[in-house]
């Protein structure tokens, strides 16, 4: 089938993403400021951070956590992305629309639907008696600032993270960014909080679980201490003396104290 000899008018804002990302370095980490194995200055000392990279023991450099975290989470976050894109019906609507007018590819009928677009808009200019020169710098201009506002969104975001994930890394120097529970950036996402934040958040929800499961422990240890000690034979009268009337007769005052009694390790 020919390709189109002039494209569906469509609107890619359809297709655009909700934000920017930015583009993941996956270079493999090691030791980038010397690539040719340079001599280096043995007098110069530098912390590092070991963690394992497929499988084996990388070193890195405590200066560049930032990055590393960085990277860390743009990881995740395009993972998730693509993930999502892979089963996008939008996706599949583009490539069938490429494959019925011809095209080789979706990113060539996009480029064609962009240039249809463009002479679309120059016409429209033209028709409103605005020269043809002066339509075309209008529209490069609006391409310009249109590119421009983007970089600057990205800049500013960008560095946002970098302050978000610095100060996080000023409140938590030991923590190795690869050991952060995939439940915290969850609830950053969720919550649109810092990283700061829902790290603290999340930690002091685990510490609560872990104590009202000690708690539970003990209070189960107390009664089973109790109940054996009521079954224990008398020393008294020499013999085995059930002592169970003693426990169901005794007031929930009475009881409360044997139990802070058991828990001070001081009930024989």
């Amino acid at each position: 089938m020919n390709k189109m000899d002039k494209p569906i008018r469509m609107n890619l804002q359809f297709f655009a993403e909700e934000e920017p990302t930015d583009p993941v370095d996956e270079t493999i980490p090691g030791d980038s400021a010397n690539p040719e194995g340079n001599p280096t200055d043995d007098k110069t000392e530098q912390e590092y951070d070991v963690i394992t990279y497929n499988q084996e023991e990388v070193k890195i450099p405590v200066s560049e956590r930032t990055n590393y975290l960085q990277k860390g989470y743009n990881y995740d976050k395009i993972q998730n992305k693509y993930e999502e894109l892979k089963s996008d019906p939008r996706l599949s609507f583009v490539d069938k629309l490429a494959k019925n007018y011809g095209f080789n590819s979706t990113a060539e009928y996009i480029e064609a639907v962009n240039k249809q677009q463009e002479q679309d808009k120059l016409n429209e200019l033209i028709s409103k008696n605005i020269p043809e020169e002066y339509a075309k710098e209008m529209i490069e201009n609006k391409k310009f600032r249109q590119q421009y506002e983007d970089q600057v969104k990205v800049t500013q975001e960008k560095e946002a993270r970098e302050k978000e994930f610095g100060e996080f890394l000023n409140e938590n120097p030991d923590i190795d960014p690869s050991t952060i529970k995939p439940d915290v950036w969850q609830l950053r996402e969720e919550k649109g909080i810092s990283l700061l934040d829902a790290y603290n958040r999340t930690r002091i929800k685990d510490l609560l679980e872990q104590q009202d499961s000690i708690k539970q422990q003990t209070e189960q240890e107390t009664i089973n201490k109790i109940n054996n000690n009521a079954k224990t034979p008398g020393s008294a009268s020499g013999g085995n003396v059930d002592h169970s009337s003693k426990w169901d007769s005794m007031s929930d005052e009475d009881f409360a104290k044997q139990v802070e009694l058991a828990k001070q390790g001081l009930l024989t």
